[in-house]
Formats: C-alpha cells, structure tokens, sequence
C-alpha cells in the first residue's frame, strides 16, 4: 500500500533507555552514508551473500472460500508457492567513501541488490539487478548534515539496522506488514483494474533530502531525522504530487561505543 501524506513518528523520548542491548545498539541513522573526514577511502567496495533454506508446516486455509488452499503467510518468500525452499535471499554489492579530493566532507553510497527477493522481482516478475542506495551526503553544516538521492528513510530501528545483525532470518510481522510498503497501481476499488504491484517492494528507502545529526552529550548520544519524500519507493519517479515526511528522534543513546568510534573500527558501516 503506498500510503500518502504520512508523518512518521519513531522514537520519541526515552524510548531506548529499556534495556542492555539499547546501550550496545549501533547508530544505524549516521552509519548509513556518513564517512569520518580526512580518514575514510576515497573508494571501498564490499558485499556480502546471504543463502538460505526456509520450511513451515504449509498450513491450510480452514474456512472461507478458500479452504483447502495453503494459507499464504505460510509460503516461502518472494514466489510464495511453495513452504521449503533453498534461495539466495541477498547478494549485494556496494562502494562508498569521499571520492572528492578538494572536500573530504562530502561522502557517497552506492549499493546493488543480486538476490532473490521483493527488491528484486519487481511485481512478481523476473529477478535482476536493482539500485538500492545512491547518496551523496554533505557534512559541512554543523548540527545540521545533508543528504540527498536514494537511502533508507528514517525510521524504525528494524528498518535502519544492518542484515548481519538481526536476530531472525525475517522481518517481524509489524516490520513486514506495516513498515515494509508495497506499491499498486490502483487503489483496490476497481476490480477490473488488476490492481498489482507496480514494482519493487520500499525496501524501507526512498527518493529525496534529508537533514539529520547526532550530538554526543557526555555518555549519551541524540539523534535527529527530518527527510521529505517521493513517497513511492525505490527505482521509480514519483507517481503523484504528494509527498511523504518522516520525522526521527532518538534521545537518548547511551554511548558505550560512540558513533564516532563505530565509523573509525568500520565494522559495523558495510553490510545494511
């Protein structure tokens, strides 16, 4: 569903003041495209695969007009026929550094997604190779950096957060139905229309600016978010004249290992 005129709230307050594992989260809204000045590669290229075999009960449908037909929140992702399946979930490959030379603040990402999945079979068609992330973010403005092009829009931390860490194989149920936007190309009211997907799955990203920062404030770190959007996704123009907004805060972060420490070890900036 490509919802319009949205505003997007995540984080507000002390949300992430709960537990242990909030004060060893990584930053994931400035290691998204931000490069430390003056240390980071002019180029460095990285990626990562991500096979995988996946197998439910393939429940049935136990009423309704369709009983007897495999429920299809229980088929394997993204042909949803069948409930076992050995795939290449994510192949990705990607660049990013300052590559300016008279300007180490102004940093780039760029990052193709190979795999078999939502990104790629676009509509329910064949797979191929997709643009994910094109950035180019300008760290000039203290308090204030910018960032425009194709990334991740801010917002939940599922979302925002790298492949590698999660804790499960998918996306919770809420990420998955909610946060994870699919495109049509009517809005349901005409029957005779087709109604379907026009396109890649949002991927949680999308075309647009942004104008975010985080402050470090003894042992706790601030961040904010504002990003105004096409609002339809990724790998495509805008299909209308409304816009989408998204507003992000996190305060505070307890910064056991700060942001700035994060960029310099690397080891959490390459595998979103």
């Amino acid at each position: 569903m490509n919802y319009k005129n949205k505003l997007l709230m995540n984080a507000l307050g002390v949300v992430l003041l709960s537990c242990a594992s909030t004060a060893q989260a990584a930053n994931w809204l400035m290691l998204q495209g931000t490069e430390p000045a003056g240390q980071a590669d002019r180029a460095k290229v990285w990626g990562f695969i991500q096979p995988e075999y996946q197998s439910t009960d393939g429940t049935k449908l136990q009423a309704g007009p369709w009983a007897g037909q495999s429920a299809i929140f229980n088929q394997i992702a993204p042909d949803l026929k069948t409930d076992s399946q050995f795939g290449l979930r994510r192949a990705r490959i990607g660049v990013r550094g300052t590559g300016f030379p008279l300007d180490s603040n102004v940093n780039y990402f760029i990052l193709a997604e190979l795999g078999n999945n939502g990104i790629t079979r676009a509509g329910g068609q064949d797979g191929g190779v997709k643009l994910t992330d094109a950035s180019i973010t300008l760290n000039h403005i203290k308090g204030a950096r910018l960032r425009v092009g194709q990334f991740k829009t801010p917002g939940a931390e599922e979302g925002l957060q790298a492949i590698h860490v999660f804790d499960y194989v998918n996306f919770t149920n809420v990420t998955n139905g909610l946060l994870l936007e699919r495109y049509f190309d009517g809005d349901g009211s005409d029957t005779n229309s087709g109604n379907g997907p026009n396109g890649s799955v949002g991927a949680f990203r999308d075309i647009g600016i942004q104008v975010f920062e985080t402050f470090k404030v003894g042992k706790w770190e601030h961040s904010y978010a504002v990003m105004y959007g096409n609002g339809n996704g990724i790998d495509r123009g805008d299909n209308n004249d409304s816009k989408d907004t998204h507003l992000y805060l996190s305060s505070p972060r307890y910064a056991v290992k700060s942001f700035l420490n994060q960029r310099a070890s690397r080891s959490h900036s390459e595998n979103y």
